[in-house]
C-alpha cells in the first residue's frame, strides 16, 4: 500500500531519489573519493562459498563429507574464477588440526575430510576460502561448527566457571548518538558463547534517579527510543538469574549525524537528522545490496532533518547497507536492513511411503522450480542420516547462510528462523537482528586509502598458484629481478620459471595435481646459489572471531554414542575396501608444460649402455654433445633451420632442472627410463629454451641423483584424492538376508545431482538395520543464482 507523507518537524527534500528508479549514479565526479568508490566495484568481484557437509556432528576416525558451492557475492551466480578450495578444522584456540585442498570445477566441488582417531572431543570449526577470498577480512570466509566425539580417548573435565558471564552491548542506530537528536538504541544481552539471554531492566538518569522499564524481545536483543541530554548520564541494567549488569550509554556528541531506517509496505524512509552546526553541508547516501550499489546521490542538509523515500523494489534482497558520507568521503553513519528474499529455488521431495523396514529400497524423486513453478535444471547436494541424540537437523541452510549470516558479523543464532514466512513476527525480528548485529562488511575508511589496483593474493583460475620470496642467504633481505624455478617432479612432472618482482615475490602456476610433492625451487643461474626461494604457506594465517561453545555431552547420549561408534567401526573393517577412489577434478590434465616432445627416445628399445656419454652420442641424434676444459655441454638441433643453436638448452630430469652437466654425465644411465627432445625454441613465461632435453626415470623420482646445492626441496599437499560415498546395494534375497552387520546411521551422500531441464531427479539407496526417524537434507541452487533447500523425514521399523 502506498502512503502519502507529509512535512511535518521534517523537510522532505523534493527528489524522489530518481537514481533508484533509473539505476544510475549521479554523483559529483570531482569529488576522489566518489571516484574511487565507483572503481572499488567496477574491478572487484567477491567471491564467497558455502559449504554443504553430510552432517554435523561426527565420531573421531569418521569421514566428513562436503560439496562446495562458489558464487559471486552480487549477482550469486556460480563463479569460476577459482578452482582450488582450501579447507580446515580449527580447534578452540584456532590451531588447524586438519587441512586439505579441494577442486573446483564450474563453481562446484566435492571432497572429504578424515576426523583424526587422535582428535578429542569438542567443537572445532570448519572454515573454507579461496586465495581470492584471502584479500578479505577472515570474518567472511565461511566457517561452520563441527562436533566431534572421540569415545576412544577419555575426556577431561572441562575446568567451568559455576557463574555464567554476560555481555551487553549497547548499539546506537547508526552508529553514534548526537545530543538533543532523538534516536532508536537497540542492546543485545548474550553470555560467554555468543548466545542470547532473555531478561528485563530499566534505563536509569544518574542524576534524576528516573528510570524506564525495559525487556529484550527476541533472543536476548531489544530496543528503546532515547534523547541523549549531555548533562545528564544514563545507565541500562538488567537482572539476572544470577548477576545484575550494569552499563552506561555510549557517550552522545554535540556535533554529527543519526540516520534512521523504517520499512513500509513498498517504501524505506531514510531520516537524516545533524546537529545545528552541520546545516547546509552536502551528504552522500551509498546504498549497497551484496556488493551491488543500488543507488548514490548527494544532498545539502536544509534543515537539520531530511527524509528520504525509496521504492522497496529497487533495493534488492537480502542485507541493504545504507551508508552516510560527508564531503570528505568520511563515513558518518551506517544502517542495515534484512529483506527476507521472495526469488528462491523451490526443491520438492517425494517418498513413496514414510515407513520403511530393514535394508529396503528407497527412491527418492526430487524436483526444482523456479518462483514462477516451471521446472528448472539445478545442482543439488543430498544427504540422509539417523536423527537421534547425536544428529540433528541444520539450523542453517544454503539460502540463509547467502543471504544473511555471510553478510554480517558474529554469531546468529538459528539463521533459518529468519526466513520462516509462517511467522508473523519474522520481519520484526530481523530488523531487530539488523539493529543490534549488523555491521558494515567493507570500511571505506581503509579502502580509500589503499592503491585501487593492488591485490594481495590473486585467483587461482587454472590450477594452484604457488606464491614465493627470492632471499638472499646471507643477510635475509629480498631478491628483486632473479630469474628462478619450481618443479613438481614425478612422471607426470611440472616445470614453471619466474622473475622476482622488486620486492622479491615469485609466483608460479601449476596444473591442478592430486597428492603430495616435493616441490623443488631454484635459481637458474648458476651464480646465483647464493639465493633461496621460501614457498609462502598457502593456508591462511588471520582468523576472525570464531565463536565456539564447549561440547556439553549428556548422560543419554550414551546409547547414541556407542551405537554410532560401533557403526563407525564396522565401516572401517567391512566397508573400507569398497570406498572408490575417483578423480578430483574433471580436467586434471597430466600433460607436460611443453606438450608433445619432438622427439621420443624410449632406451629399453635400444642396447643399453653404462656410460651416459655413450648413450647420448651413439642414440640421441637430436643432441650434440660437446666437452671443452672437463665439462660438458648439450647442444640441440633446431629443426626448423636445419641446425643446431649456438647456446644449451633447458635440461630436465622428472621435470628438476639440471644445471651441472657433468654430473649428469657421470650419472648410471640404466635408471633412465626415456630422454625426450623438443628440437626447437621455446618460450615459457621469461624464459626463452634453445631446445629442451627431458631425462624421465622410471618412477619419476630422480632415482638418487642428488640436487644442486642451491636448490631447496618443500612438501607441497595437492588435492585430495576424492572418494565416492559407500551405500551398499541389497537386490537379492541372499543379499537382504546377510549376517553382515549393516548398522549404518547414514544412508546415503550424493554431492553431485544434476536435475535435467524438466527439474527431475531420481536418487535410489537402501535402508540399513538401524531402526528410527531419518533426515533428508537436500541443498542447491540453479545457474541463474536461485537457491533452495529441502528437508524431510521417514522412519525405519523392525
Amino acid at each position: 500500500m502506498n502512503r502519502i507523507i507529509k512535512p511535518g518537524i521534517l523537510s522532505v527534500i523534493g527528489f524522489f531519489l530518481l537514481f533508484f528508479l533509473n539505476q544510475e549514479l549521479k554523483a559529483q565526479d570531482s569529488l576522489g573519493w566518489v571516484k574511487t568508490i565507483r572503481e572499488y566495484h567496477a574491478r572487484t568481484i567477491r567471491e564467497k562459498l558455502f559449504v554443504h557437509t553430510d552432517r554435523e556432528q561426527y565420531i573421531a576416525g569418521e569421514k566428513l563429507w562436503l560439496k562446495i558451492y562458489s558464487m559471486d557475492e552480487g549477482l550469486s551466480y556460480p563463479l569460476k574464477i577459482s578452482r582450488i578450495v582450501y579447507l580446515e578444522l580449527l580447534d578452540k584456540d584456532l590451531n588447524p588440526r586438519v587441512q586439505i585442498k579441494a577442486g573446483l570445477e564450474d563453481g562446484h566441488g566435492h571432497s572429504y575430510i578424515s576426523i583424526p582417531k587422535s582428535m578429542i572431543t569438542g567443537n572445532y570449526t570448519l572454515r573454507a576460502y579461496t586465495q581470492w577470498m584471502k584479500n578479505e577480512n577472515p570474518e567472511f570466509y565461511f566457517t561452520k561448527t563441527i562436533s566431534v566425539i572421540n569415545p576412544y580417548i577419555a575426556q577431561k573435565p572441562s575446568k567451568l566457571s559455576s557463574k555464567t558471564s554476560y555481555t551487553l552491548d549497547i548499539l546506537p542506530e547508526g552508529g553514534n548518538l548526537v545530543n538533543g537528536i532523538r534516536s532508536q538504541i537497540g542492546f543485545k544481552i548474550s553470555d560467554q558463547n555468543g548466545k542470547g539471554v532473555e531478561a528485563s531492566g530499566w534505563l536509569t538518569c544518574l542524576q534524576t534517579k528516573k528510570s524506564v522499564s525495559l525487556k529484550t524481545l527476541y533472543k536476548g536483543m531489544g530496543k528503546f527510543e532515547f534523547i541523549p541530554n549531555k548533562s545528564l548520564d544514563y545507565y541500562l541494567s538488567f537482572k539476572l538469574s544470577d548477576t545484575l549488569i550494569h552499563q552506561k550509554l555510549p557517550k552522545a556528541f554535540d556535533e554529527g549525524y543519526t540516520l534512521a531506517i523504517v520499512k513500509e509496505d513498498s517504501l524505506v524512509k531514510v531520516m537524516v537528522k545533524c546537529s545545528p552546526d552541520l546545516k547546509g553541508l552536502p551528504i552522500y547516501l551509498l546504498v549497497e545490496n551484496r556488493d551491488q550499489v543500488k543507488g548514490m546521490e548527494n544532498a545539502f542538509m536544509k534543515s537539520d532533518s531530511l527524509l528520504l523515500l525509496i521504492p522497496k523494489r529497487k533495493l534488492g534482497e537480502g542485507v541493504i547497507d545504507f551508508i552516510l558520507f560527508n564531503s570528505k568521503g568520511k563515513p558518518i553513519a551506517d544502517r542495515i536492513l534484512f529483506e527476507r528474499p521472495k526469488m528462491v529455488l523451490s526443491i520438492e521431495a517425494n517418498l513413496s511411503a514414510t515407513n520403511w523396514s530393514k535394508r529396503s529400497p528407497i527412491q527418492l524423486e526430487l524436483s526444482t522450480l523456479n518462483p514462477s513453478g516451471k521446472p528448472e535444471s539445478s545442482n543439488l547436494s543430498l544427504s540422509v542420516f539417523l536423527l537421534d541424540s547425536l544428529n540433528r537437523i541444520p539450523t542453517e541452510n544454503i539460502q540463509s547462510y547467502v543471504f544473511l549470516r555471510s553478510e554480517v558479523k558474529g554469531r546468529i543464532e538459528n539463521p533459518n528462523d529468519y526466513f520462516n514466512k509462517d511467522n508473523p513476527k519474522v520481519d520484526e525480528q530481523g530488523d531487530l537482528l539488523m539493529l543490534t548485529q549488523g555491521w558494515r562488511r567493507i570500511k571505506w575508511e581503509e579502502i580509500l586509502k589503499k592503491d585501487p589496483n593492488y591485490f594481495q593474493y590473486l585467483p587461482e583460475r587454472e590450477g594452484f598458484l604457488i606464491q614465493g620470496k627470492v632471499i638472499n642467504k646471507v643477510n635475509g633481505s629480498p631478491v628483486p629481478h632473479i630469474l628462478t624455478s619450481l618443479s613438481k617432479p614425478g612422471n607426470h612432472f611440472d616445470f614453471q620459471p619466474c622473475i622476482s618482482d622488486e620486492n622479491g615475490n615469485v609466483y608460479y602456476s601449476f596444473k591442478p595435481f592430486q597428492g603430495n610433492y616435493d616441490l623443488v625451487s631454484q635459481t637458474i643461474n648458476k651464480a646465483d646459489s647464493n639465493y633461496r626461494i621460501d614457498l609462502e604457506n598457502p593456508f591462511s594465517e588471520k582468523f576472525g572471531k570464531y565463536t565456539l561453545e564447549p561440547l556439553n555431552l549428556s548422560p543419554g547420549i550414551r546409547q547414541s554414542l556407542l551405537s554410532q561408534s560401533i557403526s563407525s567401526q564396522i565401516q572401517d573393517v567391512f566397508y573400507a575396501k569398497k570406498l572408490k577412489y575417483l578423480e578430483g577434478i574433471k580436467s586434471l590434465d597430466t600433460t607436460r608444460f611443453y606438450g608433445i616432445p619432438d622427439r621420443n627416445y624410449n632406451l629399453d628399445e635400444y642396447k643399453r649402455f653404462t656410460n651416459m656419454e655413450e648413450v647420448i652420442r651413439e642414440y640421441i641424434l637430436d643432441v650434440h654433445l660437446r666437452k671443452k676444459s672437463g665439462n660438458f655441454d648439450f647442444y640441440v638441433s633446431n629443426t626448423p633451420l636445419l641446425s643446431f643453436f649456438d647456446d644449451p638448452p633447458l635440461v630436465l630430469m622428472d621435470g628438476v632442472l639440471i644445471k651441472d652437466i657433468n654430473k649428469l654425465m657421470a650419472f648410471d644411465p640404466l635408471k633412465i627410463k626415456g630422454i625426450e627432445v623438443i628440437s626447437r625454441t621455446y618460450f615459457q613465461g621469461p624464459l626463452l629454451n634453445e631446445g629442451i632435453i627431458s631425462f624421465r626415470t622410471y618412477k619419476g623420482d630422480l632415482a638418487g641423483f642428488s640436487l644442486d646445492p642451491s636448490s631447496l626441496s618443500q612438501e607441497f599437499k595437492g588435492l585430495q584424492n576424492n572418494l565416492e560415498f559407500y551405500s551398499p546395494q541389497y537386490e537379492s534375497a541372499k543379499e537382504k538376508t546377510s549376517r553382515l552387520p549393516d548398522f549404518r546411521n547414514e544412508l546415503y551422500w550424493n554431492p553431485e545431482i544434476q536435475t535435467d531441464n524438466n527439474g527431475k531427479s531420481v536418487s535410489r539407496f537402501y535402508t540399513s538395520d538401524d531402526t528410527g526417524e531419518y533426515a533428508i537434507v537436500v541443498q542447491g541452487r540453479n545457474s541463474t543464482g536461485l537457491y533452495g533447500s529441502k528437508i524431510l523425514t521417514f522412519k525405519i521399523k523392525n
